[in-house]
């Protein structure tokens, strides 16, 4: 999963937001702990419920989108400002995702870790999820990807929409949040318990965390303008062990209520669904809100920075390692997962100096 690099969040609000670099990488791991459980019996025999669920990491990266995509346009709309440059959001959002994409992408299908027959360009586009027939698996995390597209497509357009309400423009905001929050909740429920079309499945399902991110956008924006609301925020992220253990508490709900797994029925998806929204969102809140603090200082260490920094790496390739891992490996399968993580980490590394940070650097200098 991708976000703005850490470059541009600290150009975009300070030193203040560096836990969520570690919030990243707190996602990260959680995610590779899911798919990793999966090839590993021991891990699967010491926690099957805790490992079943840890894929919420997915929707912590939403709401990290929904906060950092959408914070320059609403702090643009409640300052009365222009909106940025769509030229310049363009080139360093693809330039974002796109290329350390297509690079794996090409690896693996070349080396036939992954298919991708029939329509290839669906896939090199991040729009095989818009299709019933995606035209091979492709990239097992590909889907999140072209969530991330249509979110940073429908991010602007959906700023111009509520600009044009020029009265009280803060609570418009917080109204509009309210309504992409509905639809997200009832595309949720549609994909529950209907059939709906592929797009619904796309940016519709996901808006119920793109948008929690969005309030916080909107919270954080609106607190640089009114001093007695940043008071009142700064004193509501603290202590960030709170929003935390509360977090803590609902995912031992998600694990502790029945919960198939692969066989799992369509109220249960939907019951665990819901629930991580506000797991997610209760995760990212001090990383926004509020300082200091043990976990602040755990998020904002070096180690957790530099994971967040090269967590986009880790997200596309940690499913094909582990997987040749367990299909190939002659190492002990408990090691097997232990080992795949440091070569995930190389492989990302190598993937941030040698092509994204240049790619990044270029894209930034050419629309400056």
């Amino acid at each position: 999963m991708t976000n703005p690099a850490p470059s541009e969040v600290a150009r975009a609000g300070s030193d203040r937001y560096r836990a969520l670099d570690g919030l990243r990488a707190f996602a990260m791991v959680s995610v590779f702990l899911f798919h990793g459980a999966l090839t590993s019996p021991r891990l699967a025999e010491f926690a099957p419920k805790l490992l079943a669920h840890l894929d919420t990491g997915v929707q912590v990266f939403f709401v990290l989108s929904g906060f950092l995509i959408y914070r320059p346009f609403v702090s643009a709309h409640l300052a009365g400002e222009s909106i940025p440059s769509l030229r310049q959001y363009s080139v360093r959002r693809a330039a974002r995702i796109f290329p350390a994409y297509w690079v794996a992408l090409g690896v693996l299908v070349m080396f036939g870790s992954i298919s991708v027959f029939g329509s290839p360009w669906r896939h090199i586009t991040l729009t095989q999820s818009y299709f019933r027939d995606t035209g091979g698996a492709g990239l097992a995390v590909a889907w999140t990807l072209t969530v991330e597209v249509t979110f940073y497509v429908f991010a602007p357009l959906w700023s111009y929409v509520v600009r044009q309400f020029r009265q009280r423009p803060f609570v418009t905001e917080l109204f509009g949040i309210a309504v992409l929050f509905g639809v997200g909740l009832a595309a949720r429920l549609w994909s529950g318990w209907g059939t709906p079309p592929p797009a619904v499945m796309v940016l519709p399902t996901s808006l119920c965390t793109l948008s929690a991110g969005m309030l916080l956008a909107v919270l954080a924006s609106e607190s640089r303008r009114d001093e007695g609301l940043a008071r009142h925020l700064a004193r509501l992220g603290n202590p960030a062990r709170w929003w935390w253990l509360a977090a803590a508490a609902l995912f031992a709900v998600e694990c502790a209520l029945p919960y198939g797994f692969f066989r799992a029925t369509s109220s249960e998806i939907m019951r665990d669904q819901l629930l991580r929204v506000p797991i997610a969102f209760l995760l990212v809140v001090p990383g926004v809100f509020g300082d200091g603090g043990t976990i602040r200082r755990v998020l904002q260490s070096a180690p957790m920075v530099f994971l967040g920094v090269v967590s986009y790496g880790i997200y596309l390739w940690h499913t094909s390692v582990i997987n040749e891992f367990h299909t190939y490996s002659a190492i002990h399968q408990d090691l097997q997962f232990v080992v795949a993580f440091f070569v995930t980490l190389a492989v990302a590394t190598a993937s941030w100096y040698l092509l994204e940070r240049p790619v990044l650097r270029l894209a930034h200098r050419r629309t400056r």
